[in-house]
């Protein structure tokens, strides 16, 4: 992890850029947010699946 410098008022924070493939994939069903688990938690709490799995989208 990268941190800046922070200043006198403002503390450090990290700059390192965060990798959110295990969540979203790589424009498919290998991320977090497909799976089966996922869905399970998704629907417990009101929320809809993403119905678009498989597919790049916003290109």
């Amino acid at each position: 992890m990268t941190l800046n410098a922070g200043t006198a008022s403002a503390p450090k924070v990290s700059v390192t850029p965060i990798d959110l493939t295990k969540l979203l994939g790589q424009g498919n069903s290998a991320g977090w947010i497909c799976g089966t688990t996922a869905a399970a938690g998704i629907k417990f709490f009101g929320f809809a699946t993403a119905s678009n799995c498989d597919a790049l989208t916003g290109q």
